[in-house]
């Protein structure tokens, strides 16, 4: 089970994430756009290891999540694979995958719940 402290945090991130895609509602298409993937991407970056400046965004298990999006093995191979060691190619990963997510729930906040708790679980939250 995740630490609860940490719930806060994701709330907050899924908070501004619906905030900066919101926009006029009838006006957006489904299709997911570059500027709401960047925005998003940021947002997560910035929670996950404060754009980079966080040194634990390098974790001493390398099998657990790494870098500044922090990608996890099965993340990366989900997208193609990639050096997750490698800060530009963390940060590609992680928008690739954050791109999958979108694509499968159809919405931003089921994808960013996925991006946290795992790809399955956002189905059991309401």
């Amino acid at each position: 089970m995740r630490n609860p402290v940490l719930l806060p945090r994701w709330a907050a991130l899924l908070a501004l994430a619906i905030l900066n895609v919101a926009g006029n509602a009838l006006a957006r298409e489904k299709a997911i756009t570059n500027t709401e993937l960047e925005r998003v991407a940021d947002a997560v970056d910035g929670v996950e290891s404060s754009h980079g400046m966080d040194a634990s965004m390098w974790r001493a298990k390398p099998g657990g999540p790494q870098g500044p999006m922090q990608v996890s093995q099965k993340a990366a191979t989900d997208v193609g694979g990639g050096d997750r060691f490698d800060i530009g190619q963390n940060r590609a990963l992680g928008r690739a995958y954050l791109a999958l997510l979108h694509r499968r729930y159809g919405n931003w906040p089921d994808a960013v719940s996925a991006y946290n708790w795992g790809i399955g679980n956002p189905r059991h939250l309401d």
